[in-house]
């Protein structure tokens, strides 16, 4: 199986999640204060012309979200963070180091997959319905100072 097959349209959005999730940083402040030594480097290096690509969507927080909650010990979510967050080149050996064959790896990772899909449209239904109830509230406020 290669990286470049995208005809799984779960493996495709998992790829764009990894995507999705590096660029991130380029949202927040760096955590730690540069250094003396940083802070007086100089930069030789150009930035990229046209930046990060650092998209905002709705369906890759939600599947990121879902990702979060699963347990960090679990050894499908490992293997899904081997795959496409760390780009692990010998899956066979990396199957290995976990004790698990290599067929046991594509399993696990379809699977944890198709969960984490699942639990990440919950997730947008759940934020979908809350976002119709709150308009719902408002309407009802609106309604209620235009009466007074």
């Amino acid at each position: 199986m290669s990286r470049s097959d995208t005809e799984d349209p779960l493996d495709a959005m998992c790829e764009q999640l990894a995507h999705w999730r590096a660029t991130r940083k380029y949202y927040v402040r760096p955590s730690v204060p540069p250094s003396l030594l940083g802070r007086l480097q100089k930069r030789t290096r150009p930035l990229r012309a046209g930046g990060p690509d650092a998209r905002c969507s709705a369906e890759l927080a939600a599947l990121h979200v879902a990702l979060l909650s699963q347990p960090e010990d679990a050894l499908a979510r490992r293997v899904f963070e081997l795959h496409y967050f760390h780009r692990v080149a010998n899956v066979k050996a990396a199957a290995a180091a976990l004790g698990i064959g290599r067929a046991h790896w594509y399993r696990l990772l379809a699977s944890f997959r198709q969960q984490l899909h699942e639990a990440s449209l919950r997730i947008l239904q759940a934020n979908e319905e809350e976002l119709a109830r709150l308009a719902e509230r408002r309407q009802g406020e609106q309604l209620a100072r235009a009466r007074e």
